[in-house]
């Protein structure tokens, strides 16, 4: 969820600053989770809820959200419990600060709350949104930083499905998102300092983020913010090299090109996943002629409680809908799967959940980049 929401803010943050009403729906829709989860999940000083339920005895019954009874126990992570890599991708919440000049008046209540639950100033806090936002933001970081550790120590249960590889890298772009927004050169000795930071790396993704640092300080070094040189300069060259690496054009990347290439690549994949591709089919439901019709989707394989209200138990969902050969009843517009194999094979089944299963931390990166290309 915060992968989600902080890739959904970084598009809002590079390409949502039109003037007007569009602006102010972006931000209202990408703020609507925040409240319902984010800032409830830390209401106390050095307390971070990060999950709600159970993935074994989820994943043990088929159901409509509106049916399920298995346990919603919610799990912590605390100064006895840590987790600095999910306290740290909570942090970047705000990311998303300038939306909050119009949406603040909506959420100042709740966010008083957790102003008043950390001592902090309400007078100062409804004069200035931004700064006290900052001030969550930081003491967040410094939960995480003064308590390091991976979070499936503490909650076992979230790491059986979400195994993080580490914490650093959650740090150092948490680092990276603070310096952006307060301008505070602590945070770029923070992100100097760390051991591991330089080197190209292979992906980016929810649980690497190393990628995700080295690409905001490339643009701060591009803005002549930060020195071409020194450690630095060499993240420019790690970013840089990272998406040369994706677009495989090594002469172009010799000659310092490759971002012709890289337009080039990404309108390629974007048509690709769209419907351009040896099975014409679009991978995004709901687009086009053609897409998956038994994404692996709970809601989406269930007849609407709307339609049929009667229960659908925690078995019978598997017996009466999940194995039934046929389209699901409801349409998950907008959804990605995850998509064909490496010889464009494409399984459209249920029971297929690598490849037909859909999931918001796949979504949300795409939206920047059409984002971008309908800038």
């Amino acid at each position: 969820m915060a992968y989600t929401i902080t890739m959904l803010s970084w598009s809002v943050v590079e390409f949502g600053r039109t003037p007007g009403p569009t602006r102010v729906i972006k931000c209202s829709m990408l703020s609507d989770g925040e409240p319902g989860y984010l800032i409830k999940a830390h209401r106390e000083p050095d307390v971070l809820y990060g999950e709600v339920g159970d993935g074994v005895s989820d994943h043990a019954c088929w159901q409509r959200p509106e049916d399920m009874t298995t346990p919603r126990t919610a799990y912590r992570i605390d100064a006895q419990h840590p987790g600095a890599d999910l306290a740290g991708r909570n942090n970047r919440r705000f990311c998303r600060l300038h939306c909050f000049q119009e949406l603040g008046p909506r959420y100042s209540f709740t966010l008083l709350n957790n102003a008043k639950m950390y001592g902090l100033d309400p007078i100062r806090f409804l004069k200035d949104l931004r700064v006290m936002r900052i001030k969550l933001g930081t003491l967040l970081f410094d939960f995480a930083r003064n308590h390091p550790g991976v979070y499936q120590n503490s909650i076992p249960v979230a790491g059986q499905f979400y195994t993080s590889s580490g914490y650093e890298d959650e740090l150092v772009w948490a680092a990276a998102w603070l310096e952006r927004a307060t301008n505070n050169k602590t945070y770029t000795q923070f992100i100097t300092r760390a051991p591991n930071l330089w080197r190209t790396r292979k992906y980016f993704s929810w649980d690497a983020k190393f990628v995700g640092a080295q690409v905001l300080i490339a643009k701060g070094v591009l803005e002549g913010k930060f020195p071409t040189r020194g450690k630095l300069g060499q993240m420019k060259g790690n970013a840089d090299q990272y998406i040369c690496n994706l677009i495989q054009k090594e002469k172009q990347c010799a000659q310092d090109k490759w971002w012709t290439s890289l337009v080039s690549t990404r309108n390629n994949q974007v048509d690709y996943i769209l419907g351009s591709n040896p099975n014409r089919l679009s991978y995004m439901v709901g687009f086009g002629p053609n897409y998956p019709k038994q994404v692996h989707h709970r809601g989406a394989s269930i007849v609407s409680i709307k339609k049929d209200p009667r229960p659908v138990g925690c078995g019978q969902g598997y017996v009466e809908w999940f194995n039934k050969n046929a389209e699901n009843p409801n349409v998950i517009i907008g959804a990605i799967v995850a998509g064909p194999d490496q010889g464009d094979k494409f399984n459209d089944s249920r029971q297929n959940p690598g490849q037909t299963e859909p999931s918001t931390y796949n979504n949300a990166p795409f939206v920047g980049v059409l984002a971008r290309l309908a800038s």
